[in-house]
Formats: C-alpha cells, sequence, structure tokens
C-alpha cells in the first residue's frame, strides 16, 4: 500500500481531536511513519476536564492493517466525560482510566467490530444522581399506603444524589464490547453493584445498577436500568419485589394492630409455621448388675 513505501516525522498541534464521540482538546503529538507503520507518541491533550496520553501504531504496509493503542486518563470529570460519550450522565466524580487495546480491519467498522484488550477504572469523590437511596429507604419506613410507592420512587429515589465508594477494578474490551462488572459498591443508605456494556459499533450502552437498601430491615434488592443509543437514554427502575415485600410489611403491620395471631403473622409472611421444641427425653436408668 502507499502506506508502506512512505517516511518521515512531523510535529502535530491542534486544537480539538475528536475520540469517536469524546472530543481532546489543546493536543500535541508527534506522528513517526516507516516502514508501514505510523505511530503517535507521545499524544498529550484535555479530555473531559482531565489529561489524556496516548500511543498510538497503526500497521499498514503490505500486511493486515492493524492499531494498537495506550490510552490513560487521569484526574477526568465523570458528568462531562458521561454527557460526551452517552448524552447522560449518572452523577458526579473524578476518574482514572487506563486502556491497552488491539484490532485489525481494512474499514472503520472492521477496526471497532475487533476492537479487543483491557483496562482499569477508579473513581474518587463519586456520587449517583438523581438517585436518593437513604432517603427512599426512611421514607418506605413510614409508609402507610402501598399506592403511594410509584409516587416514592419519582418524588425521592429519582432526585438528590446518593454518594458511593468503592468503583475501583478492572474492564474488558472484546468484539468491540466493553464490559464492565464492578465489585461491591459502599452507598450512602445501602449497597449496589454496577453492570455496564458499551458496543462501540452500534454506540450503544447498557448499565443496571442493583441496590441493596438498609432500609427497611430485611428488604430485597431493586435495579435500575439504563440503556442507550446515539446519545439518548432511557432510564426504567425494576421494583416488583420491594413492592411486594413492603406490601407484605403493610398488611403485617395492619393484622398485628388488628389482633392477629403469630400463625396468622408467620402465614402472611410466608415463613414456616412455628414449632414448640420436642420434650427432652427420660433419663436413662441405672443399669444394674447381679
Amino acid at each position: 500500500s502507499m502506506l508502506g513505501a512512505l517516511d518521515g516525522e512531523i510535529d502535530l498541534k491542534a486544537g480539538t481531536v475528536r475520540l469517536g464521540r469524546l472530543a481532546a482538546g489543546d493536543v500535541t503529538t508527534r506522528l513517526s511513519l516507516s516502514h508501514g507503520v505510523l505511530s503517535a507518541s507521545p499524544f498529550v491533550g484535555q479530555l473531559g476536564g482531565g489529561r489524556v496520553s496516548l500511543g498510538a501504531r497503526i500497521e499498514g504496509g503490505r500486511g493486515a492493517p492493524g492499531i494498537g493503542l495506550t490510552v490513560l486518563i487521569e484526574d477526568a470529570d465523570v458528568a462531562e466525560i458521561f454527557r460526551d460519550a452517552f448524552g447522560a450522565a449518572p452523577g458526579k466524580g473524578r476518574a482514572e482510566i487506563a486502556m491497552q487495546l488491539q484490532a485489525q480491519g481494512r474499514s472503520w467498522l472492521a477496526l471497532v467490530s475487533s476492537m479487543a484488550g483491557t483496562g482499569t477504572i477508579k473513581a474518587a469523590g463519586l456520587a449517583f444522581a438523581p438517585l436518593d437511596v437513604a432517603g427512599f429507604g426512611a421514607a418506605l419506613e413510614t409508609l402507610q399506603d402501598i399506592d403511594d410507592f410509584p409516587s416514592l420512587v419519582e418524588d425521592t429515589l429519582q432526585t438528590g444524589e446518593t454518594a458511593a465508594r468503592g468503583l475501583e477494578g478492572e474492564f474488558t474490551i472484546e468484539d468491540g464490547v466493553l464490559r464492565l462488572a464492578g465489585d461491591e459498591l459502599a452507598l450512602a443508605g445501602g449497597t449496589a453493584k454496577l453492570l455496564a456494556l458499551y458496543d462501540l459499533p452500534r454506540l450503544a450502552a447498557d448499565a443496571e445498577l442493583t441496590i441493596v437498601p438498609e432500609k427497611p430491615d430485611g428488604a430485597p434488592a431493586f435495579s435500575i436500568v439504563a440503556t442507550g443509543r446515539g446519545g439518548k437514554i432511557d432510564v426504567k427502575t425494576q421494583m416488583l419485589d420491594l413492592q411486594a415485600f413492603v406490601a407484605e410489611r403493610l398488611l403485617a403491620e395492619s393484622l398485628k394492630e388488628a389482633g392477629g395471631t403469630t400463625r396468622e403473622l408467620r402465614e402472611l409472611m410466608g415463613l414456616p409455621a412455628e414449632t414448640r421444641a420436642a420434650p427432652p427425653p427420660p433419663p436413662s436408668r441405672p443399669a444394674f448388675t447381679q
């Protein structure tokens, strides 16, 4: 190819360089071309309010076209990066992201569809918003009518912000799909686990935050699911188990106030019947010997 017959170097400065849906500003880099290999190193700029450093190696020549990338994003604003990449932000915080990627193909679609690699992420000062897990749990404890449950979700849960700790770990990219399955996060008012997927060829995102609230005591998990493509995000909540738990809790309280028996309460709450302890066996009679 023409790339394989060229050699040279050039220093480049650019106001903006777009990396997919992300835009890096104040970019400086040195491009070198030799034996069909185009290298960009170092490539530095501003991204998401932080710093991006990138090393790129693009192979052409007579072999199969391919690309190798090493990316480091430092002290980036989570809200800014997510708004640029996905069209909406899940909250606020700062993040450090490192990636090593490889891909092969003769077109942009072939390259991103074959993208593979690994990376790490570490977030600080993270808070999910709009989300108030602690306030929602406290409101559920004082709820008097199950018909008010949907309004609590809209007016309490889906407002404010919830501080989170523990978003730190590895992610993988295979066949152009990024997958992050994080460890347990500590939330103000509960705990959570995050599963996120991003399809690079389709520019489609799918994320699920599964939350276990501290209150009411014994409450089951509920989920918040976000899906989107092309900068449009749709967010839904999955609350059936939690709503059923709260309904049973209210019924049990009503039955107790009405003088219900322990057996009726246990049946209502789906608990096994209470069993009485078996009487102890009679003492064994001493053996006499002649």
